[in-house]
């Protein structure tokens, strides 16, 4: 007992001296206070995703909505530069890898229990990640800037097998879906509060002039779009619009097996659509909203499988169509006659910022490329064709994923993914149908909806894939119906055998024949005294 006494009387002292040596070196680097304390922040939380990763984790979700709002506060002090912005950035990412350490060394220690295919998809995880961290760094932006969009773009696949080895039951992947709606609620409250005072704070346009953010493209528009606490308007909407499509979802009407959880006030969440649907017209963008109504449709279709092959086919043919027809819109500027024609209705800023469709034209270049100029389309990309490699970038105007991949990487690695990932869909849409109605298979339709439209949101949009937290919230989704596959194979595995019919009795024929001699018939049964 006294060994112990004094174990706790050593840690409390050298907590308390480790908590002034920070104290102390932040107050007196020189450089900005707060970003010093955030960067011992993010070794903090670092060392609380290896010991707590179940609580860590809460904690993750709670940055996605504001981490960027931290961030903004370093304008309270002076000397602030962009090397600090690492600090900040770089506490979700720290969680994360914590997170995804602990549950790797409790899994091959044997400290957790194991799970059906866990072992493949850490495997897929590490492989796809270093494929996305190998692609990202071979961008065209360098140094501290190349790092961080890397990191970005891949340490977020690390939730593929994180969230199946924390939350293994339909049960616990409900609540973690309930906790990611209630945590945004002062979010969109934030966000209404821009939209009703008629523009953001004094000390966060202070933040927005500083150029430490993108938003500062903003102040050349027509009308600021408020962001509340997250790093963009167009990524605020995005979020909202997923938060939306989760609450209107299915997955609230059915409960989860024992423990029973608390159902929710239908109530109750149909209230949060008005300020939701207002928080998303305050970013006056546009894909927060096509997200948001594709998401719900698509539940709908997957649930069918007749109805998923015909929303792949209309999905496949709009997008070719759109293609195809990229000339044409681009030469009567016919993007732009419909944006006067909207804005001619309506006088006002948000409405003219909200309507003007005209800034797809943008990507509408890209997809000219495609179908007029065949120096697009080479096997490897330019950096291993004939073509001079500046000289067709120089051509082509590319504001899309697609067409940048197809310039950087060539059509044959983006068919490989693509198969890859068709194999893929089809062991989801798979598991969905051989799902009987209820709770997992209403969470797997609604998460591999809104994962699969952010996804092709970020074609036409690539900045979506690699910007945090929009990245994450893909992940997320797409681990979630993989941790409700791996529950269903648990579930199938603990089944009882089906019963079988007992073979009938032999007669005594069976039994003499067996026994090698001549059937006799059986002695009659003594008489009765």
């Amino acid at each position: 007992m006294n060994g112990n006494a004094i174990n706790s009387i050593a840690a409390t002292f050298a907590l308390l001296a480790a908590s002034l040596w920070v104290a102390f070196d932040i107050f007196t680097s020189g450089g900005n206070a707060v970003a010093r304390s955030y960067m011992y922040v993010m070794g903090a939380s670092g060392i609380y995703g290896l010991l707590s990763p179940h609580r860590a984790f809460y904690i993750l979700l709670f940055l996605t909505a504001y981490l960027d709002y931290f961030k903004r506060l370093m304008i309270f002090d002076s000397a602030l530069s962009r090397m600090d912005l690492y600090f900040v950035l770089g506490i979700a990412p720290c969680t994360l890898v914590g997170i995804a350490v602990s549950v790797l060394y409790q899994h091959f220690m044997g400290r957790s229990e194991p799970r059906p295919g866990l072992l493949r998809l850490m495997f897929f995880t590490f492989t796809g990640a270093a494929a996305l961290l190998l692609v990202s760094m071979t961008g065209a932006n360098k140094g501290f800037r190349s790092l961080g969009d890397s990191v970005n773009a891949a340490v977020y696949l690390l939730l593929l097998y994180t969230v199946p080895a924390l939350f293994r039951t339909p049960g616990d992947l409900k609540k973690l879906l309930k906790i990611c709606v209630v945590l945004y609620v002062p979010a969109i409250i934030y966000m209404l509060v821009h939209f009703f005072r008629d523009g953001i704070f004094d000390w966060e346009m202070d933040y927005v002039k500083s150029g430490l953010t993108g938003e500062i493209r903003q102040l050349m528009e027509r009308k600021f779009r408020p962001f509340g606490t997250m790093n963009s308007a167009a990524n605020a909407s995005t979020v909202f619009g997923l938060i939306l499509a989760l609450i209107v979802s299915g997955i609230w009407k059915y409960r989860s097996l024992p423990p029973y959880d608390r159902q929710t006030n239908p109530i109750t969440r149909f209230l949060l659509i008005v300020p939701i649907g207002l928080a998303m017209y305050a970013t006056f963008s546009r894909m927060g909203w096509i997200s948001c109504v594709v998401s719900i449709v698509a539940v709908w279709f997957f649930k069918r499988r007749a109805l998923t092959l015909l929303g792949y086919a209309l999905a496949v043919t709009a997008a070719v169509a759109t293609v195809l027809a990229s000339p044409y819109l681009l030469r009567y500027k016919i993007l732009n006659r419909i944006s006067e024609d909207l804005i001619d209705n309506q006088g006002s800023d948000e409405w003219t910022q909200t309507a003007n469709i005209s800034t797809l034209n943008d990507r509408l270049e890209g997809f000219n490329a495609l179908v007029t100029n065949p120096k697009v389309w080479t096997p490897l990309g330019l950096r291993f064709s004939p073509y001079n490699e500046q000289s067709v970038i120089s051509q082509v105007r590319s504001h899309d994923l697609f067409t940048d991949t197809l310039l950087r990487y060539g059509y044959l690695p983006i068919l490989l993914g693509l198969v890859l990932g068709g194999i893929l869909l089809a062991r989801l849409h798979r598991f969905i149908f051989d799902q009987p109605p209820g709770l997992s298979r209403e969470m797997a339709a609604t998460c591999l909806a809104a994962a699969l439209t952010i996804t092709a949101g970020g074609l036409v949009n690539g900045a979506q894939l690699s910007t945090y937290p929009v990245n994450f919230f893909i992940w997320l989704m797409f681990s979630v119906v993989a941790s409700l596959m791996m529950h269903a194979s648990e579930q199938k595995a603990l089944a009882p055998l089906p019963e079988k019919d007992s073979p009938p009795a032999p007669s005594w024929r069976d039994v003499q024949k067996i026994a090698g001699r001549r059937p006799q018939p059986p002695l009659p049964a003594p008489a009765s005294v």
